[in-house]
């Protein structure tokens, strides 16, 4: 696992791993990791993630009070005008009283409740006719020692779409090509298509069970790219086959031809006979990916050699 920028092994027993974060101005902050097997297979279990002051970990501590958010549909995202079930579980190590709001986009409350509890878990029903929008459950607990805390939950309504519509193209998932990398990436390929978001540009992944998972969710692809850049010199090469794990590194496959530069020198022109094999290696490539149907020859990049860019 990387944490922090360190690589740290994984073992089938629980270890606590902590790393500093500087945090410079006042911003929001992502945390991200990801785990990687040889294998290619497995499963990483995470729990009691902890965020503290200072320059030294304390023992990991739970809140008094805890609650989840329970639907009938998979993160929380509900269809309007079907049979919706809304919950929260309220897991409190001592009795208190609460107050939970239901917010919407506008900050007006749409739906409040208060409660007590008593150690152990409560259930809250949350009966109402939502309309469409994106709500926040936000619940304040005050204890009996005065102590007072809140959490918040997240739920939307949505009339879904199948991405039928005329102009769902308009709409892109991201430009990135990190998402077929992600747990959840069939996740968010369902719930774009319920929003609308129809295509996926500048195709990294010339994978073709990757473009197979895409179009399974009606999803076109704009483009693939033909061309790998070394990127110490700005060099570029084209490959018949896109490189296992979308690492070169990985691979041992030959290119199909090499940058102009690496075979004439740094300072040469580009010779009509270097662009004639340059036409040839891009039907190859293109050829042996007939799922993607259209190629640019590396997006941003094009502007470092205009030459080869319209070939």
């Amino acid at each position: 696992m990387r944490l922090a920028g360190k690589i740290d092994d994984v073992t089938d027993q629980w270890t606590r791993f902590d790393f500093p974060v500087k945090v410079l101005i006042d911003q929001p902050l992502n945390f991200s990791f990801n785990a990687v097997s040889p294998t290619e297979d497995g499963s990483v279990w995470i729990d009691c993630i902890q965020l503290e002051r200072g320059d030294k970990v304390s023992p990991w501590q739970g809140r008094p009070v805890e609650s989840r958010l329970i639907t009938n549909a998979k993160g929380n995202f509900l269809e309007y005008g079907a049979k919706n079930f809304v919950e929260l579980q309220v897991m409190a190590s001592e009795p208190g009283q609460a107050e939970t709001q239901v917010i919407d986009f506008y900050d007006n409350v749409v739906w409040s409740n208060k409660f007590s509890f008593a150690k152990g878990t409560k259930k809250i029903a949350i009966d109402h006719e939502f309309p469409r929008g994106v709500f926040v459950v936000r619940t304040e607990y005050t204890f009996e020692n005065n102590i007072v805390t809140w959490d918040a939950h997240r739920f939307s309504v949505m009339s879904f779409l199948d991405n039928k519509h005329k102009h769902k193209n308009l709409f892109c998932i991201d430009y990135s090509s990190n998402l077929p990398s992600r747990s959840d990436f069939e996740m968010l390929l369902e719930r774009s298509r319920k929003i609308g978001f129809g295509s996926k540009s500048w195709f990294h992944q010339n994978f073709k069970e990757v473009a197979d998972k895409y179009q399974a969710y009606d999803m076109d692809i704009s483009h693939g790219y033909i061309c790998e850049r070394n990127r110490a010199k700005k060099h570029y090469r084209v490959y018949a086959e896109t490189a296992k794990a979308g690492r070169r590194e990985l691979s041992n496959d030959m290119p199909l031809i090499d940058d102009w530069r690496a075979e004439s020198g740094e300072n040469s022109d580009v010779s009509e006979e270097y662009l004639l094999r340059f036409k040839e290696a891009v039907k190859t490539r293109a050829a042996n990916h007939p799922w993607c149907r259209r190629w640019s020859f590396l997006g941003e990049d094009d502007a470092f050699a205009p030459m080869l860019a319209g070939v």
